[in-house]
Formats: structure tokens, C-alpha cells, sequence
């Protein structure tokens, strides 16, 4: 019985690192509101600034764009050169599609066509901010970020 008891915990415990894991990878749930509030305390943003983001409606300050671009940067869309990752459309994709294939599908698409349209460098607060519009503005189906807190 202490074997089985033993197992069992072995597997929850195993369930609970992928879970954390995954979100990681992601950039979703508890990884994401932990992001979420370490970038909006370093950049001095508030609730109207967050409301904006949440909603995807351009950024109404400097500081309500430099709190995206640490979201980029602390969720790893950005390599070191501040160029964008080589798997922003698929994160962004994942997040924005709730796990339906066919949304993913064209969220994908919508990520890669941004990615080639928007010129990247030493200002992530910018390239963030132009990524985020041309991701809103270009999607053929309505966007949302509810995935960023499941």
C-alpha cells in the first residue's frame, strides 16, 4: 500500500512540474500574472494601462509601451539582439488560439506576416508595441488574451 501511495505521489508531483512547466514555456497562468506585475512595478504602469494591453488597444504612453516590451522580453519573444524570437508566431499563435487547431492555424500566419512587416532593434518598447497592432489590426478573427490567465 505504501508503494502505491508512493506512486501515486510521484505522479502528481510529476503533473504539477509539467503544468508549471508548461506555462513557463508559454508565458501563461500564474507565469504570466507573476510577469504581468514584475514589468507594470518596473515601469510604472496602471490599471488603465494593463485594461488597454488586456484589450489590445494601442498603448496610451512610453511607459505603457516599455510594459509590453518586458512582457516580450521577460516571456522570451526576444532574443538577445532584440530581434524577435524564432518562435513568436507559435507562442503568440498558442496563446491567442485556446488550443483550436484551425484558429492557430491563421493566428500563425497573422504572427509570421507581422514578424516580416516590422524592422526590430534597440528599442523593444517600440517593437513590441508595432508587433501587438499589426498582430490586432491584420487577424482576420477577433483576438483575445484570456489564454495568458487558464
Amino acid at each position: 500500500m505504501k508503494i502505491i501511495n508512493f506512486v501515486i505521489l510521484l505522479a502528481l508531483v510529476a503533473c504539477v512540474r509539467a503544468s508549471t512547466f508548461r506555462n513557463a514555456e508559454w508565458c501563461i497562468g500564474d507565469v504570466a500574472r507573476k510577469i504581468i506585475s514584475r514589468c507594470a512595478a518596473a515601469h510604472g504602469t496602471n490599471d488603465d494601462d494593463l485594461q488597454q494591453y488586456l484589450q489590445l488597444k494601442p498603448a496610451a504612453s512610453d511607459p505603457a509601451k516599455c510594459f509590453r516590451g518586458c512582457l516580450f522580453q521577460e516571456c522570451q519573444l526576444f532574443k538577445e539582439d532584440h530581434t524577435f524570437s524564432s518562435d513568436l508566431a507559435r507562442r503568440t499563435a498558442f496563446i491567442t488560439s485556446y488550443g483550436n487547431w484551425e484558429v492557430y492555424k491563421v493566428m500563425e500566419q497573422n504572427a509570421n506576416y507581422c514578424i516580416q512587416h516590422i524592422k526590430t532593434g534597440e528599442n523593444t518598447c517600440d517593437s513590441a508595441e508595432e508587433f501587438l497592432q499589426c498582430y490586432v489590426n491584420h487577424s482576420p478573427i477577433p483576438i483575445s488574451l484570456q489564454a495568458l490567465f487558464q
